[in-house]
């Protein structure tokens, strides 16, 4: 090997520090576009765990949500001012009774999002009338009963 051969120019200096410059830029932008790689799909990973527990545990998330939130909240801040307070405990308690027979498997999915569903349309306007309340009541009864003769 000819020890001029490995001489470089000035322009070859320079072309081949840009093509280093090039490489490492390259470099960089693999490394950047690794992490917002890994960012989506650990992203994406949450989501899907996320959606699992929703599907397969949507009923016990309901329940939890409407006995905690729901009933012990709102409804029952909601109800009429001229109600007596073992009068609304009476209300409260039969509501959440429904809730905890939904969790014991005592009462079927249809009756459960028919009764949230009414329970949500009563507190959307903020106030509880006594003609709401009653038909409340009666629907959990009648979805109760329905539930009680299915078993017999």
């Amino acid at each position: 090997m000819n020890p001029r051969e490995n001489v470089q120019t000035p322009s070859a200096a320079f072309a081949m520090d840009k093509v280093r410059a090039a490489r490492r830029a390259i470099k960089r932008r693999r490394s950047e576009g690794r992490g917002f790689f890994i960012g989506l799909l650990t992203l994406s990973g949450v989501i899907i765990i996320v959606l699992g527990l929703i599907v397969f545990q949507g009923k016990n998330i309901m329940i939890f949500t409407f006995e905690n939130f729901v009933v012990n909240k709102a409804f029952v801040s909601l109800l009429p001012a001229d109600y007596s307070l073992e009068k609304t405990e009476d209300i409260r308690t039969e509501v959440l009774g429904f809730f905890e027979a939904a969790s014991a498997d005592q009462v079927s999915e249809a009756a459960l999002i028919a009764v949230g569903g009414k329970l949500q349309n009563i507190i959307q306007d903020n106030q509880v009338s006594e003609a709401e309340v009653a038909a409340i009541l009666s629907l959990i009864r009648f979805e109760r009963g329905q539930t009680e003769k299915g078993n017999e």
